[in-house]
């Protein structure tokens, strides 16, 4: 594969690259830089999550209130998996780096848009930079509760499969009638036959009857989580987030955008987390830090 026969492909591999490049530049720097320092001497954990997520786009959405939250079609929310390597500086920050796996989809039929029929099925793999800050820890007998938030900068690659579908032809569309809500929108709707077949050529799948549509692009997860230990470096919990992405092809996760669209297509998962302490220990923290909460030994 060439970087002129696919240029945004191309780019997003480099971009990815570009994240584990300098997950792997602050990795040494934590075990080679900040462990020689008697004050920060870190921990390492690799993470792994799995749960529900739901994408935030034009087509699809509740047809009333869930939750008092009208986007949402709880029918429509797919699984989503995570895979992280996390290093914790001190008691209050860490950075972690992450791939997540995530399947996504919608459809008009069951949403207050039933008339406009599109339907979609979208699969993404987010690579992604964070930093976690504690603010809060707790105790309750013997156990101690980790609460944190978290922000970073991600790189998306998604695959979206959409169609149109009239419910009196049964043709398979994009959907004339939405003719300026998709890409390639400029090959579609020229009225030019060569170019209705180039576009048909690009975006058209036959095997699977729908139109699909790939592309890179830029993100920002946010959330907050909380983990507890079970054992001495087991440990379980769950964070709730959202990733918002940002750029010319934010919009098009559902293969769909609308002029009356204020917000790029988001999406929101929720996560229970295992994580595993493979390298540190509870003494290897600056008493500073311990200092700071009472109740930690």
């Amino acid at each position: 594969m060439s970087k002129t026969t696919h240029p945004e492909l191309y780019m997003m591999k480099k971009f990815i690259l570009c994240l584990l490049a300098l997950g792997s530049a602050f990795t040494v720097f934590a075990q080679s830089g900040l462990h020689n320092f008697t004050t920060y001497k870190g921990k390492d954990y690799l993470t792994l999550g799995i749960g529900p997520n739901y994408m935030f786009a034009d087509v699809g959405g509740a047809k009333f209130k869930n939750l008092w939250v009208t986007e949402w079609d709880v029918l429509y929310t797919r699984p989503s998996v995570f895979f992280g390597y996390q290093h914790d500086y001190n008691d209050y920050i860490g950075n972690r780096l992450s791939v997540m796996y995530s399947l996504y989809g919608g459809n008009d039929a069951s949403s207050r848009n039933a008339v406009r029929e599109f339907n979609y099925n979208c699969t993404a793999l987010q690579a992604s930079l964070q930093t976690q800050i504690y603010f809060l820890r707790l105790k309750f007998k013997r156990t101690t509760y980790d609460i944190y938030g978290y922000f970073g900068i991600a790189g998306v690659y998604y695959s979206t499969y959409w169609k149109h579908t009239d419910l009196l032809t049964g043709e398979v569309a994009p959907g004339r009638t939405y003719a300026d809500t998709w890409p390639g929108k400029e090959l579609y709707t020229s009225g030019v036959k060569s170019d209705m077949d180039a576009f048909n050529e690009k975006y058209y799948n036959e095997s699977k009857k729908m139109y699909e549509y790939s592309a890179p692009t830029l993100a920002f997860p946010f959330g907050i989580g909380f983990r507890f230990p079970v054992t001495y470096s087991l440990y379980l919990g769950a964070e709730f987030g959202w990733t918002y992405p940002v750029g010319k092809n934010a919009d098009y996760f559902d293969g769909f955008n609308t002029k009356w669209s204020h917000m790029n297509d988001s999406y929101a998962n929720l996560s229970f987390v295992l994580t595993y302490r493979f390298a540190g220990d509870d003494d290897c923290y600056a008493k500073y830090g311990k200092n700071q909460f009472k109740f930690r030994k």
